[in-house]
């Protein structure tokens, strides 16, 4: 079944791939809504990682992308996940991702309610029926302070503006980001780990992560792809001037 998912070729969203030439590399599939483009950087230029962007119903190789992928990037102001929990095929490949070690991570103002019914077949909450909008600072919690998402390859600390919350989260989750005022009830990101085994969830509402690359960019990444970005992409620079070979993590 998984050569199967790995070899089919769905028609599905019009794909633009940005990599090396011998497709080399870590590897992300990103979904946005018509007229968006989260992140609007490359992720290749910043990170070495090869990435390949949709943005319709149109197209094709999406499925087979998502085989290659370690992360699947839903963007901001986006219910693009619709392409998937639509399609019985991309949601099996997608479980496959998961079950693989890799990473869904929803960001900003792109969770629904509409997304129920996989992630509860992958056994995480929807947070999106405890959502809330307003403004807040949201911080790092003491006990939170040692995940390594906040301090490889970047020391992260202070606070962080942000929009919306979500009220609720399960003991399988983490609310690693939260209201500095009610951080009882106010989560600006939620982590859930080992869903299908090795793979990773994660919420965001703290919108700009992945509007510039910032540190928390550089350790998020480095936190689902299992590496130190920083020191990978300084190997590169000294091997051959710039992104290239893949090495093992």
């Amino acid at each position: 079944m998984k050569i199967f998912f790995c070899l089919l070729v769905f028609f599905v969203a019009i794909a633009s791939p940005i990599h090396a030439e011998d497709d080399s590399g870590f590897y992300a599939v990103i979904l946005n809504g018509e007229g968006r483009n989260f992140p609007p950087f490359s992720l290749f230029e910043e990170y070495s990682i090869n990435e390949f962007r949709y943005s319709s119903q149109k197209g094709s190789a999406l499925i087979e992308n998502i085989c290659k992928a370690k992360l699947l990037y839903v963007g901001q102001y986006s219910e693009s996940f619709l392409t998937i929990t639509n399609n019985k095929i991309l949601c099996e490949a997608v479980k496959n991702l998961l079950k693989k070690g890799g990473c869904i991570f929803f960001d900003f103002s792109s969770t629904s309610k509409s997304y129920d019914t996989f992630l509860n077949e992958v056994g995480v909450n929807n947070p999106a029926g405890s959502f809330s909008d307003g403004y807040y600072n949201s911080v790092i919690l003491p006990e939170n302070t040692g995940m390594k998402i906040f301090n490889i390859p970047n020391k992260i600390s202070g606070t962080f503006k942000c929009y919306g919350w979500w009220e609720t989260w399960t003991d399988k989750q983490i609310a690693a980001l939260r209201d500095f005022a009610k951080p009882e009830n106010r989560a600006a990101m939620i982590i859930q780990e080992n869903v299908l085994g090795k793979g990773r969830i994660i919420f965001n509402q703290y919108p700009e992560i992945f509007r510039n690359p910032i540190p928390l960019t550089e350790n998020i990444l480095s936190y689902i792809y299992g590496i130190d970005l920083k020191e990978y992409k300084k190997s590169k620079i000294l091997e051959n001037g710039g992104p290239g070979e893949l090495i093992a993590y």
